[in-house]
């Protein structure tokens, strides 16, 4: 699902950003094998929540037509 969300977005932008829960690994690895790079972190506050920190994931366009198949 998130190879389709991503194809899409990159027909509009050239970079991709994620939040994850800092201490959510099995996002974090998610993110990584999709070819995220992780560029920071942060302290995010969703509506009507505490702020929770977060780490700040990218994918370029570039980098995404680079790992991608050339035929789906």
């Amino acid at each position: 699902m998130k190879t389709l969300m991503l194809d899409h977005a990159f027909r509009y932008v050239e970079r991709v950003l994620f939040q994850v829960g800092a201490n959510n690994k099995r996002s974090r690895a998610a993110m990584e094998k999709l070819g995220a790079v992780h560029i920071g972190d942060a302290d995010v506050s969703y509506y009507g929540e505490a702020s929770t920190h977060n780490a700040i994931y990218a994918i370029d366009k570039a980098a995404w037509i680079k790992r991608q198949p050339a035929v789906r």
